[in-house]
């Protein structure tokens, strides 16, 4: 991590999960008991202005909004449970096989609960099978890329690590986007998918990797 103390490196996670947690909290607040606040509909009017035919940046929208979809979540999933397990990281290999899969079906489940309406369905331009809140998407992809950057930035070793980590971070804002683009979300559902997505994984690294310490392999310092 770049933090130079893990004391530093613990405040920061505990912060994260905590901000975090706090903005879902607020959003499902929001969703729950108001409906859709005026800014959420005010920015999904801005965006739809002129409802129709989504051209060209719709197409891209579409590719990207698969990033948060099963099969780049298997494929990033086991990339890094296969390269883990041959630098002999167990713990880590099992990390990113359960964080983001328990991850993804709480966030499904909390859609069940909260069964918020999508936005009008003339808008939706990709299929739709389950309610609004949280956007499940952007979740899966908070999940799976948030996982990933940690990963790569604690067990990489060249300053690559962090470019890497900078482009597994921006994926699930690309993909929280493009579901409000694509008419199949509120902005309050995205920021709820980015935040559950980030207290989740978030938590889970420090539980794993700080609170308990990952034992030395045999032969380091």
């Amino acid at each position: 991590m770049v933090d130079r103390t893990p004391r530093a490196r613990l405040v920061w996670l505990v912060a994260a999960v905590v901000g975090a947690v706090a903005l879902f909290t607020v959003m499902a607040v929001l969703t729950r008991h108001g409906g859709n606040p005026g800014w959420d509909r005010a920015l999904f009017g801005r965006v739809h202005e002129s409802p129709g035919e989504v051209g060209t940046v719709g197409e891209l929208a579409r590719y990207v909004t698969r990033l948060g979809e099963l099969p780049a979540m298997l494929l990033v999933t086991v990339v890094l449970a296969v390269w883990l397990g041959l630098a002999r990281r167990p713990r880590a290999a099992v990390f990113v096989v359960v964080a983001p899969n328990v991850g993804t079906a709480l966030a499904n489940g909390l859609k069940v609960v909260f069964d918020h309406p999508r936005p009008d369905v003339r808008l939706h331009y990709v299929p739709l099978s389950t309610s609004s809140f949280p956007s499940g998407h952007t979740a899966t992809a908070t999940v799976v890329w948030l996982t990933a950057a940690l990963v790569l930035v604690r067990y990489l070793t060249t300053r690559v690590r962090y470019a890497l980590a900078a482009v597994c971070v921006t994926v699930p804002l690309l993909v929280g986007a493009s579901r409000v683009y694509l008419g199949v979300h509120w902005p309050t559902d995205v920021v709820a998918g980015l935040a559950f997505g980030a207290a989740w994984v978030v938590g889970w690294y420090l539980v794993v990797f700080e609170i308990v310490p990952e034992p030395q392999r045999p032969g380091t310092a």
